[in-house]
C-alpha cells in the first residue's frame, strides 16, 4: 500500500493498495522532490495496475520505478528486466531525488539481462551485477552505470550540494 499522513501522522489524506496475494510488490523505497511528488522503487513479481499505469514483468522479479503526485495519483511506472528466466530476479534497492539536476537516481541489482530503455546489459552465467540509473522526473531514462559481479552489493547512495553522486557498496 501507499499512504499520505499529514500533521505528523495524525491525518490520513490518501491510501492506495496495489499488490495482490499472487503479485506482491517487494521492498518498496520512497523519495520526494521539492514540490511534493513521490518516487518509489522496488521489485514486482507480476503485473500490477498503478492507477491505470502498468508495465510487464519479464523475469521472476523486475525492477519497478514509479512516480505519484502529492495527491497520490500515479504519474508513470517503468519496469526494468530481461528475458523471462525462472531465477531472473532484478531488484530496485535505493532511490534518491537529486535536487541540483532535478533527477531521480535508482540503484539495485540485475541478473542475466536488464533493459532500462536507455541502456541494455547482459551478463554471463546468471551473474548478478549492480546498477545506478538516472531518470528524468517525466520517467525518461537518462543514463545507467553498471558494476559487474559476481558478488557486488549496493549499500548507500547520496549526493552533495553540488549534485555529485556517491555510491557505496561491496
Amino acid at each position: 500500500f501507499a499512504a499520505s499522513l499529514l500533521g505528523r501522522g495524525q491525518q490520513l489524506t490518501w491510501l492506495k493498495h496495489y499488490a495482490t496475494p499472487n503479485t506482491p510488490v517487494v521492498g518498496f523505497l520512497l523519495a520526494t522532490d521539492t514540490v511534493g511528488n513521490i518516487y518509489g522503487t522496488g521489485t514486482l513479481t507480476g503485473l500490477i495496475d498503478f492507477d491505470g499505469n502498468s508495465s510487464p514483468v519479464l523475469g521472476s522479479g523486475d525492477i519497478v520505478v514509479a512516480k505519484w503526485d502529492s495527491n497520490g495519483v500515479n504519474q508513470w511506472v517503468r519496469t526494468v528486466g530481461g528475458v523471462p528466466l525462472q531465477n531472473d530476479r532484478d531488484d530496485g534497492e535505493f532511490i534518491h531525488y537529486e535536487p541540483v539536476s532535478d533527477r531521480i537516481i535508482v540503484t539495485g541489482t540485475y541478473n542475466s539481462q536488464a533493459d532500462f530503455g536507455c541502456a541494455q546489459f547482459s551478463e554471463q552465467n546468471d551473474q548478478t551485477s549492480i546498477f545506478m540509473a538516472c531518470y528524468e522526473t517525466d520517467g525518461t531514462c537518462a543514463w545507467v552505470r553498471s558494476v559487474r559481479g559476481p558478488a557486488v552489493y549496493t549499500h548507500c547512495l547520496l549526493s552533495d550540494p553540488n549534485g555529485d553522486l556517491y555510491w557505496f557498496g561491496q
